[in-house]
């Protein structure tokens, strides 16, 4: 015996899942709820996806210290890394930045030596709030949407909270213990 599903309203009576099943439109919205479900989820996981956490070298706070031990900010030189390590072209600002022309020099190099120290800042941009408010409004929305449905379709009052399920299965007679199988008969 195949075990049935019945839906009771808060008035008593009972609309069975399979007489609804036999009905095509029925089927149909139910199919565009599923749709919009998985394509509402989707949208919110590839949105989300971008918006995770990374890991950024932020070149506002990025140091570069030179050995004659003055400090300067990255991009208040117009030196904006993007990695661990300076490119060629922000090296050579680095190293103009920290050469020192002492006493009478008559002679400056085409490229000075390495003189600095970059201190990288790592920081980190995005969060994982847009996921949890995606999912959170699709939830909500979807049972918004289903508990509407069902309380055109059947009735239900929308506060109810949802329809209590019964379901009604017979177990074989085999499966159950001797005492009970009698008691059953």
């Amino acid at each position: 015996m195949q075990p049935t599903i019945e839906l009771e309203e808060a008035n008593g009576s009972m609309v069975r899942t399979a007489e609804l099943e036999k009905k095509a439109w029925y089927r149909f919205f139910k199919l565009c709820y599923v749709f919009a479900y998985v394509v509402s989820v989707c949208v919110v996981l590839l949105i989300s996806y971008f918006d995770f956490p990374t890991e950024y070298i932020d070149s506002t706070s990025s140091i570069i210290l030179c050995e004659n031990g003055k400090r300067y900010l990255a991009t208040a030189n117009s030196i904006y890394p993007t990695s661990t390590e300076l490119d060629s072209d922000d090296d050579q600002k680095a190293r103009w930045l920290c050469f020192d022309i002492v006493g009478s020099v008559t002679f400056i190099p085409d490229e000075p030596p390495r003189n600095y120290t970059f201190i990288p800042v790592k920081t980190t941009r995005g969060s994982y709030q847009p996921l949890f408010w995606g999912l959170g409004i699709v939830i909500f929305l979807g049972e918004i949407i289903r508990r509407s449905f069902l309380y055109v379709v059947v009735g239900r009052p929308f506060s109810a909270g949802g329809f209590h399920l019964h379901v009604k299965k017979m177990k074989p007679a085999s499966l159950l213990p001797p005492c009970a199988a009698a008691s059953q008969a």
